[in-house]
């Protein structure tokens, strides 16, 4: 085992890479990347796109890392309104986590 792989592991821990929120957001954000790539491929291909409220509460949940990513890589989802709301949910999901970890974080 090299010496700084324990600084590694400290690190991980540190930021929380221990709990199951993260764990929750990484997967919903992975999804969220294809459901949005999904989301453009029906556009390009004129078929039926998914609902917005969908899209909206995949981001809310968590997967907005992902959603982000993926409306910059297809230039997918950017007009106003829709960029005002995922804004928004972005930061009430960010809030929600800070009152999740603050309640975990009495708790131990």
């Amino acid at each position: 085992m090299r010496s700084g792989d324990g600084g590694l592991a400290w690190w991980l821990v540190l930021i929380g890479w221990n709990k199951p929120i993260w764990w929750v957001s990484m997967i919903l954000s992975v999804v969220m990347f294809f459901v949005y790539a999904w989301d453009k491929y029906c556009e390009i291909e004129h078929r039926p796109t998914i609902h917005t409220l969908f899209l909206h509460v995949g981001d809310a949940l968590g997967g907005w890392v992902g959603s982000m990513v993926a409306r910059y890589l297809f230039t997918h989802r950017v007009d106003r309104d829709f960029s005002r709301w995922f804004w928004v949910l972005v930061v009430l999901n960010m809030v929600g986590c800070a009152w999740l970890a603050n309640i975990f974080f009495q708790a131990a």
